[in-house]
């Protein structure tokens, strides 16, 4: 069989048209910076950490939104979980983080002794803010701080110019959404920001942003895209266009060994447009197909879309990974073709592993229910009054009053219960728990309950997967819970509270 090139995602002249997208970098901040603070900006300028991003605020490099344009209406449809294919000028050209690297210069590499949690209190603004729990964004920084700057500390001014630079331009984040506070705690400490793997982390969360805005295309408001800066794209030399960046400058178009991420696909489609790319292929006449598949958008608007609702180019992700043997964290859980394979099954939901004490990863009894454990508290849901629910509802405030902290003792009372009629449901007697799971995410996300039916349920079991899929995947959740730390499970006796 003939290998083909990867397909465009929208035929040449049919993308669609971004009517906004949004530059979230300040790099005008980082100028006022050096105006209020030009002694600590020199000092920040000088650490090797972002000798890139700083160069290009003194170039005065503008934001390109071509290249993002491209990014998201010139993708060729691969495989490819941690790269970006796009065409530009009929070439294709690559973004990995290999180009990344390139361009920003940041560490790329993990540190597993860099704690991030643990800070030191020297009595100075950022200690202030970080002990009370405050909040602080872009925004207020260069309405209100800059204004105050001169009486704190030199090192809190320099933490200022390093956040500024991490949040505004390394992350590229919204100037009036509140500053992460690990990002904080990092800059308490300038070897914790040397040591971290700012170009692995900005550009997992440049991938995520991206594929968040290609969600939005073909829906009636208005695209937009947040993300870090990523280069400078004004114009294109005709005879200076590479596809890829080679480490080694003799044209080798493969990724480094160092840029080689774990659980990346193989697709024999990107591997001819290397091995084209690798012998000078001229691409001026290319004539790119692309993905002619007629894309069902009504049900991305319908009521139930949040509980049910995913694009079929996402789904493929997930089938592609099935087909694999990779087994995906997330947080203390691990996700596998096992726990999928639960999911997608009516005859076996996944609570038959808790039954048997397998589950959860992290507290693991093997003790299995009804024989090594006779006492069990379990949702309930059906048409008749059960006195079960009664019993959670003077439960749940007791264990609530038990667990607070002393400076936070309030008193509960026994919640009141409501019974909401949801019709004639799972008429399989196989679905409990995926409308358990449902009907809790549409307590959380303010919906009617009446939005999940027999009709919708199989979507909904889809959804669950593709849910757990995209969290495992997700850049800012696997570095949060690199860090964590699993509580140790103790068993002990039951106390009767009722």
């Amino acid at each position: 069989m003939e290998l083909e090139l990867p397909k465009r995602l929208y035929a040449e002249g049919s993308e669609p048209r971004v009517k906004k997208i949004n530059n979230s970098c300040r790099m005008e901040l980082i100028r006022d910076l050096k105006k209020a603070m030009c002694a600590e900006y020199d000092d920040v300028k000088r650490d090797h950490v972002f000798t890139h991003i700083m160069a290009i605020a003194e170039n005065d490099l503008k934001f390109s939104g071509k290249l993002v344009d491209s990014f998201i209406c010139r993708q060729l449809i691969t495989s490819k979980l941690h790269e970006k294919w796009f065409v530009f000028a009929r070439t294709p050209l690559r973004f990995s983080l290999q180009e990344y690297h390139a361009v920003t210069g940041l560490k790329i590499t993990r540190e597993t002794n860099t704690d991030v949690v643990k800070w030191k209190n020297d009595g100075g603004f950022w200690s202030n803010l970080l002990h009370t729990g405050g909040k602080i964004t872009l925004q207020s920084i260069r309405k209100v701080h800059l204004q105050e700057v001169h009486t704190w500390t030199r090192l809190d001014r320099m933490r200022l110019i390093y956040l500024c630079v991490i949040v505004g331009v390394v992350m590229g984040r919204d100037e009036k959404v509140s500053i992460p506070h690990m990002y904080i705690k990092l800059v308490m400490d300038f070897d914790k920001v040397r040591k971290f793997h700012w170009g692995l982390h900005s550009y997992d969360f440049l991938l995520s942003s991206i594929e968040k805005a290609m969600k939005k295309l073909g829906r009636r408001v208005s695209d937009s895209f947040k993300g870090p800066r990523c280069g400078n794209w004004k114009g294109v030399a005709k005879d200076n266009l590479f596809s890829v960046i080679s480490v080694t400058g003799n044209g080798n178009v493969f990724l480094d060994v160092d840029y080689i991420r774990k659980g990346e696909m193989e697709d024999q489609r990107v591997d001819l447009l290397l091995e084209r790319i690798r012998n000078k292929y001229d691409w001026s006449s290319t004539d790119w197909q692309w993905n002619d598949e007629q894309i069902d958008r009504t049900k991305e608007d319908s009521p139930d879309a949040a509980l049910v609702f995913f694009r079929e180019e996402d789904w493929e992700k997930v089938r592609t990974w099935s087909t694999s043997s990779t087994r995906l964290r997330i947080g203390p859980a691990t996700l596998d073709f096992e726990i999928a394979n639960r999911l997608m099954d009516k005859s076996e939901w996944v609570d038959s592993l808790y039954g048997k004490g397998v589950l959860p990863p992290h507290g693991r009894t093997h003790e299995i229910w009804n024989i090594d454990v006779d006492r069990l508290y379990v949702p309930v849901h059906g048409r008749k009054r059960y006195k079960e629910v009664d019993g959670f509802a003077n439960l749940i405030p007791r264990i609530v009053k038990a667990v607070q902290p002393m400076r936070h003792q309030k008193d509960f009372s026994a919640y009141t219960v409501f019974y909401v009629p949801v019709g004639n449901l799972n008429k399989s007697a196989c679905d409990c728990g995926v409308y358990a799971v449902k009907f809790i995410e549409c307590h959380a996300l303010g919906l009617e309950l009446s939005l999940l039916h027999d009709g919708n349920i199989i979507e909904a079991r889809h959804r669950i997967l593709w849910d757990l899929w995209e969290a495992a995947n997700d850049p800012e959740l696997i570095d949060r819970m690199s860090k964590y730390q699993s509580p140790e499970c103790l068993s002990s006796t039951v106390e009767e509270i009722l």
